[in-house]
């Protein structure tokens, strides 16, 4: 068929038109009821419900539009909606039903049927075809929703027929559409509205709109609070008292300039009440015998009046402040968290109420009043010390325990937030609040100037030591007071129970030998301060005429209590004093933390001294050599006994070692090793040869006594020969008279000089092996003395010339003159310093040749001392 008609195209169904058709049909079979029989059919139904159908039915009829409205109360009490419920309405053709709407008519629920004269049937029969008509009959139904609540409205007034929640329910509905309505319309519509009561108050009346209108017309304007303010009887005009969607309708319906806050003349006749029943204040001021001292607390605007005060009679650390208003006092509240006791009494014009008239203690004001309370405490405690010296002598001893107690809170508080505890603590710190047990007064100001974390404490009255020791060691005699802030600086070390010691160790300090420090510009080298573990300090020396038994006094109060070495291989002078030192078992000591920690410092205390030598700085030569002499001494000491340092020194003695290193040859150091391992052999032989044989010594004791023997035959038979030899010169006399001529001339003893030039020119025999003519043609070896100013130990002037000012050269001629050899160690010096100048005079002296002269040098030294 398809193909025949011209393709599948020219097809089209006929479902759509049928369906069409049919719902026609079904619409035309519906029965057709006029106006009349549908508004019977409505109350019908109403009064089936059980309402009553002249109260909640409605039939409207105008030139365009019949509708009957039917408004559907609530079965029970509800909270009404905050939006209107909708209404459903049956829109009706030729008397049939044609389509179901929702409508929006501000008030429902609402059910009803409308037909107008622009409802149409659209093509398809299921809707209506203009939606213009639509819009005509919801314009007609919203004004026949008026008429219809406002019918309820008119029964409500005259009482009859509607119950308190049915009311409830629709009057919200009822201010939701007044918020939405124009005035005229609420007066074309439903006059009746102005007349029913709409708006409670704070009193008991409830207004209507033509009351509002009187009281706006009157006044200007309408006040209004919100529905949680507390009700009370007030005089005209009366405030609006009522929740959001009635305050929305009635500043639709006044406008929003005429409707006024009425909060704070409530607030004002709340309070004028409440504060005719107050007690009377007649003044802002605090009573003088009350408070310690006080101040004002007016500010500049006039607003706030009153005084603070550092409250008397007890030392709780709290705030109790009165609040007046208008010579009446309201409020009196005590808060914890005061720096000292404080009291107050303050007037607030601007201070906030709460509704019931009272303070608001969570007001911002409110917590300003107490800031300025709290920081007034710093003046007040500083006026309290600066006229403390002239309080009467029975309260001293109150004040004293308030300003102790507000010390000791506020330096807790200060450690605890890392800030400063202020002026306030410095003042009372400067007062003497404190004793001794010596009976002398003191400050909190002396007592700390030393920076000690630990106080010495009684808790009563006790035997006063001797006075020696009061200006090294303060023992306080302390009451609650005085302890707690004690507590809150350090620690605080009671001594009740061992005060029998104490009084004994101290009359034994002042017993002890003075301990004073000497002119260190005088006798000392170098000098060194520290402070040790313990708090300890330490005051350390190394001497000008060094020894091994140098050590460091141990000192308390200027006495002296013990002695010590930190390091047997580093002798050194001091004084280590403190009361921290440990003296339990009788003599002072360090414990192994303050030993270790002072033999740090003697090893910094050396280094500076090596540094010293090295660089020259602040010493003359004659000291310097002789320093340097000590520091080979001392590096000496360290090698032979590693093992010695009670604790180790860890970096402080490396770096020592490592500036002895640069002062001290290494090649000595070598020789040194060299003649220990020497001296072990010795040793073990020794020992080897004590447990030897019996039979092997005596063999060995028979060859020496034989080989004695032999020498003495030999040197009898030289005697014998050169008698014989005499006699054959002719005779005793003859023989006489000729060794008497032949005598050689007795040779003069050397003088010093010519001593150590004759030492100088034997050790100089290596070079000369070792370089030949080489010497000779530079004139490296001719050898004299000078006495010349010029630096050093020697100098090149045609020959090597030995300076005799020079510390070494003069103590090497001071024992040549007195028949003792040169000290072994100057000579290596000086030696060591004669092959450097020729080997700055000589090109082919190098510096490996130099290396080996010294070498040999030290080789020698080591074996001379082992």
């Amino acid at each position: 068929m398809g193909g025949l008609l011209g393709g599948e195209a020219a097809l089209q169904s006929w479902a759509p038109t049928l369906a069409v058709r049919r719902r026609e049909r079904k619409f035309w079979a519906q029965p057709a009821l006029s106006f009349e029989a549908l508004t019977r059919a409505t109350q019908e139904e109403i009064r089936a419900a059980g309402l009553d159908p002249s109260l909640w039915c409605h039939a409207w009829r105008d030139e365009a539009v019949e509708a009957v409205l039917t408004l559907h109360p609530p079965e029970l009490a509800s909270t009404p909606s905050k939006a209107a419920p909708q209404a459903t309405v049956e829109l009706r053709f030729e008397g049939r039903p044609l389509a179901r709407r929702t409508l929006e008519l501000g008030f429902g629920p609402i059910s009803g049927t409308a037909t107008a004269k622009g409802l149409r049937p659209n093509a398809s029969w299921d809707e209506v075809a203009d939606e213009a008509a639509v819009v005509t009959v919801t314009t007609a139904l919203r004004r026949a929703a008026w008429r219809l609540v406002g019918g309820v409205m008119s029964r409500w007034v005259r009482g009859t027929g509607i119950d308190d929640a049915t009311w409830t329910w629709l009057r919200a509905q009822v201010l939701r559409r007044v918020a939405e309505s124009t005035r005229s319309e609420v007066l074309a519509e439903v006059p009746v509205l102005l007349q029913v009561p709409l708006f409670a108050t704070v009193g008991a009346k409830v207004l209507s709109l033509e009351e509002v209108e009187a009281v706006v017309a009157s006044e200007g304007r309408i006040a209004w609070v919100p529905m949680t303010t507390p009700g009370t009887s007030l005089p005209a005009p009366p405030i609006v008292r009522e929740d959001p969607p009635a305050i929305a309708a009635l500043r639709r319906w006044v406008g929003e300039a005429r409707l006024v806050d009425g909060g704070e003349r409530v607030r004002a006749q709340r309070l004028a009440r409440r504060l005719a029943d107050l007690p009377t204040v007649t003044s802002l001021t605090l009573d003088p015998a009350s408070v310690w001292a006080k101040t004002s607390l007016a500010d500049d605007k006039g607003k706030v009046e009153g005084e603070v005060g550092l409250r008397r009679g007890d030392g709780e650390a709290t705030l109790r402040i009165d609040v007046c208003l208008d010579g009446r006092k309201i409020g009196e509240f005590v808060h914890e968290d005061a720096p000292a006791p404080l009291v107050a009494i303050v007037s607030d014009l601007e201070l906030p109420l709460s509704a019931a008239g009272e303070v608001d203690t969570r007001e911002k004001r409110y917590g300003n009043l107490l800031r300025r309370c709290r920081r007034a405490a710093t003046e007040l405690i500083v006026r309290l010390c600066e006229g403390y010296a002239s309080l009467p002598a029975n309260e001293r001893a109150p004040a004293r325990a308030l300003l102790l107690e507000f010390a000791a809170r506020r330096i807790e508080r200060a450690a605890k937030e890392g800030s400063e505890p202020g002026r306030a603590v410095e003042a009372v710190k400067a007062l003497p609040l404190l004793v001794d047990v010596w009976g002398t007064r003191c400050s909190l100001a002396e007592v700390t100037a030393r920076d000690e974390s630990v106080f010495e404490v009684v808790t009563r009255p006790v035997e006063a030591p001797p006075v020696t020791a009061q200006r090294e060691r303060r023992i306080l005699v302390v009451d609650p007071p005085a302890r707690r802030v004690l507590e809150a600086i350090g620690e605080v070390k009671l001594l009740d129970s061992r005060w029998d010691e104490v009084l004994g160790s101290i009359r034994a300090l002042a017993a002890a030998p003075e301990c004073a420090l000497p002119d260190l510009r005088e006798v000392a080298w170098v000098d060194r301060k520290a402070t040790i573990a313990g708090g300890l300090e330490a005051h350390l020396w190394i001497p000008r005429s060094p020894t091994n038994e140098d050590s460091v006094a141990l000192a308390r109060g200027g006495r002296e209590v013990g002695r010590i070495q930190a390091i047997s291989a580093l002798p050194c002078a001091g004084i280590v004093s403190g009361w921290g030192l440990d003296s339990g078992s009788g003599a002072a000591v360090l414990d192994a933390r303050q030993l270790g920690s002072l033999g740090k410092q003697v090893c910094r205390l050396y280094e500076t001294l090596a540094k010293q030598v090295k660089s020259g700085g602040r010493m003359n030569a004659s000291e310097r050599d002789k320093a340097a002499s000590w520091l080979a001494h001392v590096d000496e000491l360290l090698a032979s006994d590693p093992g010695g340092m009670p604790t180790d020194p860890g970096k402080a003695l490396t770096e020592l070692k490592t500036a002895l290193a640069e002062i001290v040859p290494p090649a000595l150091r070598k020789a040194r090793a060299k003649a220990a391992e020497a001296e072990a052999r010795r040793r073990a032989e020794a020992e080897a040869a004590a447990h030897a044989q019996p039979e092997a010594a005596r063999r060995e004791h028979e060859v020496r006594e034989q080989e004695r023997a032999r020498e003495q035959e030999a040197r009898a038979r030289e005697q014998e020969a050169q008698a014989r030899d005499a006699q054959a010169l002719g005779g005793s006399g003859q023989v006489s008279g000729t060794a008497e001529e032949t005598r050689p001339t007795p040779v003069p003893k050397p003088t010093p000089e010519q001593q150590l030039l004759a030492l100088v020119r034997a050790e100089l025999e290596w070079a000369r092996a070792r370089h030949g003519s080489a010497l000779e043609q530079l004139r490296l070896d001719r050898l004299a003395i000078g006495t010349g100013r010029e630096p050093g130990i020697a100098r090149f002037d045609d020959g090597i010339v030995l300076q005799q000012r020079h510390s070494l050269i003069a103590r090497a001629l001071t024992r040549l003159a007195i028949d003792e050899m040169p000290d072994p160690i100057d000579m290596m010096f000086v030696m060591a310093n004669v092959y450097t100048l020729m080997n700055e005079v000589a090109e082919e002296i190098g510096a490996h040749d130099e290396q080996a002269f010294v070498a040999r040098l030290a080789e020698g030294l080591a074996a001379g001392l082992g």
